[in-house]
């Protein structure tokens, strides 16, 4: 197999590429520890704080059934982003009360027209709804509320975790 490597000489802003995923235009999306990449087959677009990105460390990234771009950062009191009609959306996090752990995953699903995202972190996962977070532990013991994956399918999200699937 031929492979071909891209990095900073390319056009990219880092070499830590985090998570990517394809838009249905054939876009490439990259979330990365310097801000968010884009690659039509010819050239990196970097998006950062200069283009209205919070400016921190991008965990996962993913394009919604609406074609709607989302990034969530590594830490959960981080800004989760969206890429919609050219312009960059922040969500805010929630409360900063809390610890700060680190995000493993996320997904989006809509209910009246309105997106819901689920995040899973190390410390349960986090619905956000109607503008607010609500946090949800799986266990009463803290080493068995790690999430590792969030998906989401038919108006439900499936967590993988450390006591099975959650749904």
């Amino acid at each position: 197999y031929f492979v071909k490597y891209y990095n900073i000489e390319d056009g990219l802003p880092t070499r830590n590429i985090n998570d990517v995923c394809q838009d249905k235009a054939g876009i490439m999306w990259f979330a990365t520890n310097s801000g968010i990449s884009k690659y039509d087959g010819f050239s990196f677009t970097n998006y950062d704080s200069l283009s209205g990105l919070p400016n921190q460390l991008y965990r996962k990234i993913k394009i919604d059934e609406r074609g709607i771009l989302w990034a969530i950062p590594n830490l959960k009191l981080d800004s989760i982003v969206c890429f919609r009609n050219n312009t960059w959306r922040k969500i805010p996090p929630p409360e900063k009360k809390m610890q700060n752990h680190h995000l493993t995953s996320f997904d989006v699903i809509y209910r009246n027209n309105y997106p819901v995202i689920c995040m899973g972190s190390y410390d349960g996962f986090y619905i956000y709804e109607k503008g607010s977070w609500t946090h949800f532990t799986i266990s009463d013991d803290e080493n068995l509320n790690y999430v590792y994956s969030v998906i989401a399918k038919k108006q439900s999200f499936y967590l993988s975790t450390k006591k099975g699937i959650c749904i």
